[in-house]
């Protein structure tokens, strides 16, 4: 959200953050916080507002980290990017192939955010099934970016290829009953692998049932919000709003 207004003059800022947090004061609290923050950091700044909107402008970010290394792994494009994170396709050397690295923003790289990608990393660890994707490292990336140094959070994952979600895949292929019923029972199976160890996923939805390129198998992905039930602290407060609204369990709404 602060990055969406950042740059947005005060009364446009104004009416986005009416819309986007009408129904959540503490959202808005934060953001507006963020906000008289980066005013005060550039208003002592000899590099001003104006350099840091072209450094925005001309190089972002997610553009900038293509061809550079993030431990041991070769970024090669940017294969999609969020609000929080981005993510892109690498090679790695030894052994060699190709992996998904998942950098998380910088502006996010503290506070809940932070633990919610460490915690992310940590779960898909100790999950080993055909039907989650799976990770091989993960660490903290320094990277400089003009005047500006940033420390990123990352992750590298299992490469799906150029894969299709279910909802794509489900478009283009005419399943039957059978063919519908065989994808939820692998569905079911990697759900459940993932409760057996304490895990619980938190925002089943098609977008995050990925059907690996070349045998078509279903895979889950994007724990960014699951629930660890063995860890002392828990990341969910009492009126947090997580997931999507028309895939969210009644009991939630």
């Amino acid at each position: 959200m602060f990055e969406a207004v950042v740059d947005v003059p005060g009364p446009e800022r104004s009416r986005i953050l009416d819309e986007s947090c009408a129904t959540d004061p503490d959202l808005r609290a934060q953001v507006e916080e963020l906000l008289r923050g980066d005013a005060a950091a550039n208003a002592g700044s000899f590099l001003g507002q104006q350099s840091k909107r072209q450094l925005n402008a001309d190089t972002p970010l997610e553009t900038a980290l293509e061809g550079t290394a993030i431990g041991g792994f070769h970024l090669v494009r940017l294969i999609a990017t969020g609000g929080m994170g981005a993510v892109f396709e690498a090679t790695q050397s030894h052994p060699r192939r190709t992996v998904a690295i998942k950098v998380l923003k910088p502006v996010f790289a503290s506070g809940r955010v932070l633990n919610r990608f460490e915690v992310e990393a940590e779960i898909l660890a100790r999950l080993h099934h055909q039907g989650i994707a799976q990770i091989h490292a993960s660490g903290i990336h320094s990277f400089a970016q003009g005047a500006f140094e940033f420390q990123l959070p990352w992750y590298a994952m299992e490469y799906l290829g150029e894969s299709r979600t279910l909802n794509e895949f489900a478009a283009g292929n005419a399943l039957d009953l059978p063919a519908k019923l065989d994808l939820m029972l692998h569905l079911c199976d990697a759900v459940e692998h993932a409760h057996q160890r304490g895990v619980i996923h938190r925002d089943l939805k098609p977008q995050n049932v990925i059907l690996r390129a070349g045998d078509d198998a279903p895979v889950l992905i994007d724990f960014g919000l699951a629930l660890l039930l063995d860890r002392a602290t828990r990341l969910t407060r009492t009126g947090d709003v997580l997931g999507t609204p028309q895939w969210m369990p009644p009991e939630q709404a």
